[in-house]
């Protein structure tokens, strides 16, 4: 039986943890970016399937039951290598590969936008479709009540919306979209696969130069241990502050 002895020096050396700090900075803008675009449009799919008819609700919960179930990695990959191929020759190559910002901001970051773009479209698409549902949920469990109080008092759609059917469904949203949140995070490492220097590809990069696989493996798994906690921490703090006062005053003008 061969005897491995954990090295752990190798992982801080300067160009490695050069490298990682990159791709953990890659991540870090992934996570946030894809999160707020999910975010925005589940909340935007959740209301038309909640409370829309006709052709656009269908249109929606096709698109919604479309990337919940295709694999987020198929996804990636349509968008990364399949979607530029839809577009003529004479189109793709000027417009999204060989054009001066691209190559400007490839230059400066050592990240392709295109690759970027496709990546963060992706995760964000895939985690929109799961935050649709848990936010259709969430405005499901607002009661009738509220909602025909608050329109005979005289506000419009977009005022019962915003002040009383929001802050209710986000509060009951909470935990499933925390944890939502936090798998999309993690989904990041998918970068792996297409041309996106995040942590994962860091480890593999580095892991490639130095044959200390299990070192770094163990350090991206702490890294990413750290990040998902931090996430879902900041997350409850903002629950906790926004929740008590949003739902409490919603539910004192609007219940009987």
């Amino acid at each position: 039986m061969l005897n491995y002895e954990l090295d752990f020096s190798v992982v801080l050396q300067p160009e490695n943890l050069a490298l990682i700090a990159r791709g953990l900075i890659v991540t870090l803008v992934l996570t946030v970016l894809t999160s707020a675009i999910a975010f925005l449009l589940g909340w935007i799919g959740a209301v038309i399937t909640a409370s829309g008819r006709g052709l656009l609700r269908s249109v929606v919960c096709w698109a919604i039951e479309i990337f919940r179930n295709v694999p987020a990695l198929v996804q990636v990959y349509f968008w990364s290598f399949a979607f530029p191929l839809i577009l003529p020759r004479d189109v793709r190559v000027p417009l999204l590969f060989d054009n001066p910002p691209v190559s400007w901001l490839q230059l400066q970051t050592g990240v392709h936008v295109y690759y970027f773009a496709a990546l963060a479209l992706g995760l964000s698409l895939n985690t929109a479709a799961y935050l649709a549902d848990i936010f259709r949920a969430g405005i499901e469990s607002v009661g009738e009540g509220q909602i025909a109080a608050a329109l005979a008092s005289g506000l419009t759609q977009r005022q019962v919306m915003r002040e009383i059917i929001f802050p209710q469904a986000l509060h009951v949203s909470f935990p499933a979209l925390t944890t939502r949140l936090v798998h999309n995070m993690k989904n990041t490492a998918l970068g792996v696969f297409v041309p996106v220097p995040e942590l994962m590809s860091a480890l593999v990069t580095a892991t490639s130069k130095t044959f200390r696989a299990l070192e770094f493996l163990l350090a991206g798994a702490a890294l990413y241990l750290v990040i998902g906690w931090v996430e879902s921490a900041i997350l409850a703090r903002i629950d906790r502050r926004r929740a008590p006062w949003a739902i409490a005053e919603s539910e004192a003008r609007w219940t009987r």
